[in-house]
């Protein structure tokens, strides 16, 4: 018998999918990846568990431990510091395509294993070492809780 997967698993592929899926249609080149990412390719978007994995604050109903907690960052290059910023602009912008909140919205159930997501405004900005040694990287973070659907 295979091993199952957890919950918590479960919700950083579907958030990852679901951007990638949001940034393959709109034919941005951003990696998204469904764990903390130490090499990236920039623009990047990774995430991993909080700092808290849970918010017992939104627990409810039998559900004593309360939401998931999923910390996710984008990062852009700032070789050139217009277009970066420029990009980090549309990732914060909730009017515009490329808003990282919008298809969590879009879709708050996460292919049916969320009952609700809740993105709080991001926390930035950040500089990040650039793992190629070339300058910096540039990016923002935010807080997702997942109210996951109890089976």
């Amino acid at each position: 018998m295979g091993r199952r997967i957890g919950v918590l698993r479960e919700i950083l592929d579907q958030i990852a999918q679901q951007l990638s899926d949001a940034y393959d249609d709109l034919d941005v080149p951003v990696q998204v990846v469904p764990r903390a990412w130490f090499n990236p390719t920039p623009p990047c978007i990774d995430m991993w568990p909080g700092e808290t994995t849970r918010d017992p604050n939104s627990a409810a109903f039998g559900d004593i431990d309360g939401g998931y907690v999923v910390t996710l960052r984008a990062r852009v290059s700032t070789a050139d510091g217009d277009a970066g910023q420029d990009l980090l602009v549309a990732f914060l912008d909730d009017t515009d395509d490329l808003c990282i909140a919008r298809p969590l919205f879009d879709e708050p159930t996460l292919g049916g294993i969320a009952s609700s997501i809740l993105v709080e405004p991001p926390l930035g900005p950040f500089q990040y070492p650039d793992p190629s040694g070339e300058g910096s990287l540039w990016g923002y973070t935010w807080r997702v809780t997942v109210l996951a659907i109890q089976s």
